[in-house]
């Protein structure tokens, strides 16, 4: 008897550490929020985001997400490369849209 309930409270104890989705995608929120708009940063977070893709409850975030972020990569990539203000103003509207979907 002692040693079913040592088993089903260490099982309730691990299900408990296990991540949730909500988990996952409040670890993605919090790397965005956290990169700030800085490329390598952004970068970071990619990897959060595949972690969604197998989700199917965020699998249509995830996808949306995906082409935002990459979006802002090309962005930042055009901005390096000297395009002036339209393609700041470009990249600012992105990072924008970004965190307005992670909010």
């Amino acid at each position: 008897m002692k040693k079913q309930l040592v088993v089903a409270l260490m099982g309730g104890v691990l299900s408990a550490c296990a991540p949730t989705a909500t988990d996952d995608r409040e670890a993605y929120r919090d790397c965005i929020n956290q990169a700030a708009g800085v490329t390598q940063k952004v970068k970071a977070c990619q990897p959060l985001l595949a972690v969604l893709h197998q989700k199917p409850q965020h699998r249509v975030f995830a996808q949306r997400e995906s082409v935002r972020v990459l979006d802002y990569q090309r962005c930042l990539d055009a901005e390096k490369m000297g395009d002036g203000e339209v393609i700041h103003t470009r990249c600012q509207k992105l990072w924008q849209e970004i965190q307005q979907a992670n909010h």
